[in-house]
């Protein structure tokens, strides 16, 4: 429910006319003191295990975390190993499992004496005062919440909903630096869904990059802008809630007794066959080089500034990947809502006959009918271009061969954000292509070029890309000889062709809804 929470609070004021006289009003941000750390000059004894065929003091190098397992286990690798500090970005912070682990070796971290710092959207913080008071309370870990509200528990909604110019825009960044050489990036959350969990509910696919050498850095210095930020307030100044040193010491030992219960889990068992631990105690974790490789980010106060105000926005350096298209194209956004500019961009490269593939969720794999309901009118537009579209099916009707362990899988959606460019660029991170993160939320993205990683994901993309997994969306004749065209979905279902007149799978409730938000003006809150 918390990828909705803020578009349905968005979605409120427009129709109960709260804002319908009023000005829209910037906040102006307060001067505050500088915390800034020096990046770690030296490096760690655990870089040795990364091979590079490049020097990492002067260029960067890249792990690929698609797999949610191995994703799960890098996190907790580096965490174990850090000697210096931990640099905790999220948007989410959930209240499970994965959660709790990754808690749980934070602490003993600490306990090492590592500085921990953690920056957590304040959006899905909800009755989780206690367990951030908890955490903080170890002298090594600091804790502050982003874009906060001061309303911590009964008027809480109402005050999301009443000023939603201001609480509506959020911190969607997701980043965990390690003693300032490695970092981990992408469009993965804290919470069970994005690391296969809990295979009973949905599952997110997903992706993260781990970057070590010359931008890791750049990360360390992203999160020091945010941290300095006047927008992440400590947690002592909204927070009342006290917790006593007995308290402090059960949760604790009830911490102790939830590790232990995670070491038999699935997720736990999967994290043994992982396949970056496995090459962790070889000693030798190999890595895509790179000769080029950029961090871009929004900066803080785009939560606070005009949407249309460009200056804070990470689009504006990200624009040159885009134009430099020069003979294939694959964009891939859980939540793909094309801004004009781009549907204007996909124009002109199909006019120049380049190929152009979006892959997104479907109807009824997308967690945010709202998305949907904003994405689908470019449907036929795109098509009628001549773009490649792929939806993403709910389920898996087949499962990969290196995927073992997904045949217990009962639901997925897309999650991964991801743009190709040629052979030649690629940028991941936290952005999706929709109206909120070019406009209201903060992102983060790392562009990496040249380098083999490139053609690696190009090929374990051709290797699903098939009605197997995706719908294929087409425009075919209504009838045989008829000029006029329908939309239809293509599907591999069992070893037959079917086709769909209408979004496959998705329920009455689901469509009535994405019907419903599509009569309303909210395209640009989406």
């Amino acid at each position: 429910m918390s990828r909705i929470t803020i578009r349905v609070a968005a979605l409120l004021l427009p129709l109960f006319f709260f804002t319908a006289c009023q000005e829209t009003k910037h906040a102006t941000l307060p001067q505050t003191k500088t915390e800034t750390t020096e990046v770690p000059s030296r490096t760690p004894a655990w870089m040795h295990v990364f091979k590079s065929s490049v020097s990492l003091k002067k260029y960067s190098s890249f792990y690929s975390l698609e797999n949610p397992s191995d994703a799960f286990a890098a996190r907790l690798y580096l965490i174990d190993k850090a000697t210096t500090s931990i640099n905790v970005q999220y948007y989410i912070y959930k209240d499970d499992l994965t959660a709790d682990e990754f808690t749980y070796r934070l602490l003993q971290a600490a306990n090492r004496g590592v500085k921990v710092r953690m920056i957590i959207d304040d959006l899905t913080t909800t009755g989780k005062d206690k367990d951030v008071v908890t955490l903080a309370r170890h002298p090594n870990i600091e804790i502050k919440l982003f874009n906060p509200n001061r309303f911590r528990s009964l008027f809480r909604g109402a005050a999301l909903v009443l000023d939603v110019g201001r609480l509506g825009k959020r911190m969607h960044n997701k980043t965990f630096t390690v003693d300032g050489h490695a970092a981990i990036l992408g469009g993965r959350n804290i919470g069970d869904e994005y690391f296969a969990a809990d295979t009973e509910e949905v599952v997110f696919i997903d992706y993260d990059i781990l970057a070590v050498g010359k931008v890791a850095p750049e990360v360390y210095k992203e999160f020091d802008i945010y941290w300095n930020s006047p927008l992440s307030v400590n947690y002592k100044k909204i927070i009342s809630e006290k917790v006593s040193a007995a308290d402090y010491q059960k949760t604790m030992v009830h911490m102790e007794q939830l590790h232990a219960a995670f070491l038999k889990t699935p997720l736990a068992h999967n994290m043994k066959k992982s396949t970056f631990l496995k090459k962790a105690k070889k000693g030798a974790i190999p890595l895509y080089a790179s000769k080029e490789a950029s961090l871009y980010f929004d900066l803080p106060k785009k939560v606070v500034s005009d949407p249309n105000d460009s200056r804070t926005h990470l689009s504006t350096s990200i624009k040159g990947a885009l134009d430099a298209v020069d003979h294939e194209l694959i964009l891939i956004s859980p939540y793909f809502i094309p801004s004009p500019q781009m549907m204007d961009a996909l124009k002109k490269l199909r006019a120049q006959n380049i190929p152009i593939t979006v892959i997104t969720n479907s109807m009824a794999s997308t967690d945010v009918s709202m998305v949907y309901s904003g994405y689908q009118k470019y449907i036929e537009p795109m098509l009628e271009m001549g773009v490649q579209l792929y939806e993403l099916k709910p389920y898996l009707d087949k499962v990969p061969e290196n995927r073992r362990e997904a045949k217990k899988i009962k639901h997925i959606s897309l999650h991964t954000k991801m743009i190709i460019v040629d052979d030649e660029q690629l940028l991941v991170g936290s952005a999706n292509m929709d109206p909120r993160s070019n406009k209201l939320n903060t992102e983060v993205l790392m562009l990496i070029k040249d380098s083999p990683i490139i053609p690696h994901l190009k090929k374990e993309l051709k290797s699903v890309l098939n009605t197997d997994y995706f719908y294929r969306l087409r425009l075919l004749p209504t009838a045989k000889g008829s000029s006029k065209k329908r939309i239809v979905w293509e599907s591999m279902e069992k070893g037959e062709k079917k086709y769909y007149i209408k979004a496959p799978k998705a329920g009455a409730g689901k469509r009535f809804s994405v019907d419903f938000f599509s009569l309303l003006p909210i395209e640009k809150l989406l």
